[in-house]
């Protein structure tokens, strides 16, 4: 793709298309055939590890019985059959040893007392079944509460869950970065020689909006469907944090945002430097919450590295002497197409650092070029583009429901017989099981 674009920038679309082709469509459509080889392989896995699942609960069973008679000392003549099951009682003594979370041993109990006073293997399996369906359901997020009996508060509700708001919250934190970024560029000295400086005085009016925007989200959401959201605990956090250190600057220091407190020099001193430091690094760490509404990606990483890196590498007028410059550099290989002069290149750029694994190439002209702390725009691109993104995927998809493999199958496979799981446990070589 490189020689070809250097020559013709329009030969760029080409391996584009091409790649595209053959990564997605191909790649898929083989995959689906694999899949329909040895779809009676993945069926012959998942009736395996279906049974041994059956054979393990069974083995509990028999385990739990097997002890109940120890304990009572029952002779061989009057032992319990097995249809007879297990005392109840002895399930739930043995919860308490089980490694569970303690919701999990809560629905196991309440199961429980839904059963007579001796529990069957079929009896056991089913607490097993219906403690995956719930498992299942607990993962799913909670409905929101609507207020539909007060008209006032039930649109209020239906502005604050709406995605517009979460797309307004995201500008006035970007907004805040931007200004504290402004302001520390113009009025350096300013912003940190006293505490009636707009900055000081800004930080605390936009702390106040976070503080109320939160409030207002927890309400409008509801404390159980807020608290499944681990993007909104993560920026609860930063912000209870923002709170706690802006507190402490207003309380050493005072601000003209209270009338009642005093002008007061800060005085350059170390803790009240370390302080601005903290409060801003805080709220630019909330700009993580502009990642999952980011959707083009591309479009804000070529239009930043346009105005970072417009220009600042110039073709020279004659190539052919590039046997001049060092093996493997950005100028010996002729990348001089590859730029962030206009929008087009700048979008081929970021495609061959996600895509062809010269991206080191770039690192190094733009480090020379411009600065070293250049780099950190196209590590944090791959960081985003590549890792990021992909592997938020996968664990989102693998974690969502981690029996979605058996319950697709599920259909196709058989449940093990009793004479088989029996068996099973009779040739068992470890444990040894009366009365089977």
């Amino acid at each position: 793709m490189m020689p070809a674009y250097k020559e013709n920038r329009f030969s760029a679309f080409y391996f584009i298309v091409f790649l595209m082709i053959g990564l997605y469509c191909l790649m898929n459509m083989l995959t689906a055939v694999i899949y329909n080889q040895f779809r009676g392989y993945f069926k012959a896995s998942m009736t395996s590890s279906l049974f041994r699942r059956r054979l393990g609960i069974r083995a509990a069973f028999e385990m739990l019985r097997n002890r109940q008679l120890l304990l009572e000392r029952v002779s061989v003549s009057v032992q319990i059959q097995s249809d007879t099951g297990v005392p109840k009682q002895a399930v739930l003594s043995t919860l308490p040893k089980v490694r569970i979370s303690e919701a999990a041993r809560c629905r196991v109990q309440s199961a429980l007392s839904s059963f007579p006073e001796y529990i069957t293997s079929d009896q056991l399996q089913e607490i097993f079944d219906s403690y995956n369906k719930k498992s299942s359901a607990d993962s799913q997020v909670p409905p929101i509460p609507w207020l539909p009996e007060n008209t006032v508060l039930f649109k209020l509700q239906r502005i604050l869950v709406h995605p517009m708001f979460g797309y307004f919250g995201c500008g006035v934190v970007l907004s805040n970065v931007i200004a504290i970024s402004v302001l520390f560029s113009t009025q350096y000295d300013k912003s940190l020689e006293s505490s009636h400086s707009a900055i000081h005085m800004m930080n605390v009016c936009f702390a106040c909006y976070y503080v109320l925007e939160k409030m207002l989200l927890v309400w409008a959401n509801g404390k159980k469907r807020f608290i499944k959201s681990k993007a909104e605990l993560f920026d609860t956090v930063i912000l209870f944090a923002l709170v706690v250190l802006e507190v402490v600057f207003l309380s050493r220091y005072g601000s003209e945002v209270f009338l009642s407190t005093s002008s007061s020099s800060l005085d350059s001193t170390h803790l009240a430097w370390q302080l601005v430091k903290t409060i801003n690094l805080l709220i630019i760490l909330r700009l993580i919450r502009l990642l999952p509404q980011i959707q083009a990606l591309y479009y804000l990483f070529a239009i930043l590295g346009m105005e970072l890196f417009e220009r600042k590498i110039v073709a020279p007028s004659n190539t052919t002497g590039e046997s001049e410059y060092s093996c493997g550099t950005y100028e010996q290989l002729g990348y001089w197409a590859n730029n962030f002069d206009d929008f087009a290149a700048a979008l081929v750029v970021l495609w061959n650092i996600m895509v062809v694994n010269n991206w080191h190439v770039f690192l190094d002209v733009y480090s020379r070029k411009v600065s070293p702390w250049s780099q950190l725009y196209f590590i944090v691109f791959w960081i985003l583009s590549v890792i990021d993104r992909s592997t938020s995927f996968t664990s989102t998809y693998s974690t969502t429901n981690p029996l979605s493999v058996h319950e697709m199958f599920r259909p196709d496979v058989e449940e093990p017989s009793e004479d088989e799981l029996l068996a099973e446990l009779q040739n068992n070589e470890y444990i040894y099981f009366q009365n089977l």
